[in-house]
């Protein structure tokens, strides 16, 4: 499952974007039985980018699988899905950690929710949400303390919060031979 920005454009889609998201999610589905992307706010035109194909494409309210609801977090969340959910899985704010100073990294951020602030009143309770960091470093990331621009930060929401750093290996920067 993609939870969204699978491309970089909002409001388009460039020709080279349009193949190479094709030769991604082509590749993707040769590896698995199924695809599902989730739509965030980068995704205009992904059903035509991917029409043909066998991945699914679901709305930015996104998805409950086996008690796990994955959207991409630029929309307010689909109050029935949180009512199903036991887990929120979501994408959007990239949370990155500066707590070595020089040193920024992609983390994970595990969070426990008050549904209550998140939904505006909606529904009450709390819920367990793990927002995930970005796959590409050319998208960059949120600081955690600048968390919150559609995302249950912005609202008070966050009753707690850990981090678990992503350790990357180091790019390979040598020479490109044929």
């Amino acid at each position: 499952m993609v939870v969204g920005d699978l491309k970089h454009t909002v409001a388009g889609v460039t020709r080279h974007e349009e193949r190479s998201v094709r030769r991604l999610v082509e590749t993707l589905l040769e590896l698995v039985d199924e695809l599902i992307i989730v739509k965030g706010n980068h995704d205009g035109k992904i059903e035509k980018i991917l029409r043909g194909t066998r991945a699914e494409v679901v709305g930015t309210k996104g998805i409950v699988m086996d008690g796990v609801y994955a959207f991409h977090g630029h929309a307010s969340p689909d109050p029935e899905a949180l009512e199903e959910a036991k887990l929120v899985v979501m994408g959007h704010e990239h949370p990155v950690s500066n707590d070595i100073p020089g040193v920024t990294l992609k983390t994970f951020l595990e969070a426990v929710i008050d549904v209550d602030a998140w939904t505006g009143g909606r529904l009450d309770g709390e819920i367990e949400a793990v927002y995930l960091p970005a796959v590409d470093d050319l998208v960059g990331g949120t600081p955690l303390d600048e968390l919150g621009l559609t995302t249950p930060f912005s609202r008070g929401a966050v009753l707690d919060f850990s981090t678990v750093p992503v350790i990357e290996p180091e790019p390979w920067s040598g020479a490109l031979t044929r």
